[in-house]
């Protein structure tokens, strides 16, 4: 288990707080500051009964209900450190995103996301990396149709405009895939965040607990324990399982808001690998017992053997829920003049003319880039 001990911080770690936690990695102890004292287990084995998770299953859908819309902007940033031991060495980067998300509220709805700027490294081989590039684009779902436009990519402080666009019967990939649940800050939420593939979301397991072909009983274990004092439902998987244990804790208090997430890995000596960590640092009430993260942390392990353990630092700004003036019209990207659009559904290539009208480039008079 991992062994707890606070010390004074750097004083430009403020941000994160007071208070280091050391997590044991193998041997050695690796400091990471991320502001907050850790896990106060003072109800250990404090087991929740099958008809009590029934009940908060029925809380949870309740509450799922009070949310209509939503708008989020927020912006992430990464910074490395490949001193474990340090928990000063924690280096700035330009990777960066900047974003927009309009949702109908449900994890699988409608939904925008609109990228003002993303600016990533790449890898030029399995081993070497890459230079920064940056990118804007959008993409959508409407509920029947996925929208995608690229305004702009290219070398960092190099973007050119690329103007093209896509149509499909599909969620657009971006809104699926696990760096875009980051930077909209969906994985930071217990309503969005997602156990598999398949899409089971973390309060599901809620409802599906008695249910026989799931086997979350058998997999999981749900006890009361307390965080930071906050009296809080945990959730994790049985260490019979796996060698490695997923560990959530969610307030009920505040809409079974998500507050923090821990994945490690059990090794043979019994001690836990790190692997990956959530903290969210604060939380805001959009509507009534509706939260959303305002600040969050993501700690993982280095993707390769030598490399650097990365921090996701992530801000929301501009929220608004329930808008009664919410025009469901945002879901549908409106493709600007001079987009060279393709529509996988036809098959067709369009090109946008001066009236925003998709104009086959067959019959257009318009040049192509």
């Amino acid at each position: 288990m991992y062994k707890i001990e606070c010390k004074n911080t750097c004083l430009n770690e403020k941000i994160f707080g007071t208070d280091i936690i050391n997590l044991k990695l193998n041997i050695v102890f690796m400091a990471i500051v991320i502001g907050i004292v850790g896990t106060q287990g003072v109800q250990a084995n404090d087991y929740i009964p099958l008809i009590q998770l029934k009940e908060i299953g029925r809380q949870i859908k309740t509450a799922e209900k009070e949310i209509h819309n939503l708008k989020v902007h927020s912006e992430i940033r990464i910074e490395k450190n490949n001193n474990p031991k340090d928990p000063c060495a924690w280096q700035k980067t330009p990777v960066y995103v900047s974003s927009t998300m309009w949702s109908d509220g449900q994890p699988e709805g409608k939904i925008r996301v609109d990228v003002q700027k993303q600016v990533l490294q790449g890898w030029l081989t399995d081993t070497e990396l890459g230079p920064y590039s940056e990118h804007s684009f959008k993409d959508s779902f409407d509920g029947v149709t996925g929208r995608s436009a690229i305004d702009s990519g290219g070398f960092l402080g190099r973007a050119v405009s690329i103007k093209k666009g896509d149509i499909s019967s599909q969620r657009p990939q971006n809104l699926n895939d696990s760096w875009s649940f980051k930077y909209t800050g969906r994985e930071f939420t217990s309503n969005f965040f997602r156990l598999n593939s398949k899409g089971t979301l973390l309060l599901d397991l809620f409802n599906l607990a008695d249910d026989p072909n799931f086997k979350v009983m058998d997999c999981f274990e749900f006890t009361w324990d307390k965080l930071q004092r906050i009296e809080c439902i945990k959730i994790a998987t049985k260490e019979t399982q796996h060698n490695w244990i997923k560990r959530w804790w969610i307030d009920p208090a505040r809409g079974f808001a998500l507050l923090r997430y821990e994945h490690t890995l059990i090794l043979k000596d019994n001690t836990e690998t790190f692997r990956k960590l959530i903290d969210i640092q604060e939380l805001k009430e959009v509507t009534e017992d509706v939260w959303w993260p305002i600040r969050a942390i993501c700690i993982t392990e280095p993707t390769r053997s030598g490399g650097d353990y990365t921090r996701i630092i992530y801000q929301a700004s501009d929220i608004v829920a329930n808008n009664p003036n919410f025009d469901e019209s945002v879901f549908d990207i409106k493709f600007p003049k001079g987009y060279r659009v393709d529509d996988k559904m036809s098959g067709k290539t369009y090109l946008v003319d001066a009236n925003d009208n998709l104009v086959p480039i067959a019959e257009s008079n318009e040049p192509l880039n």
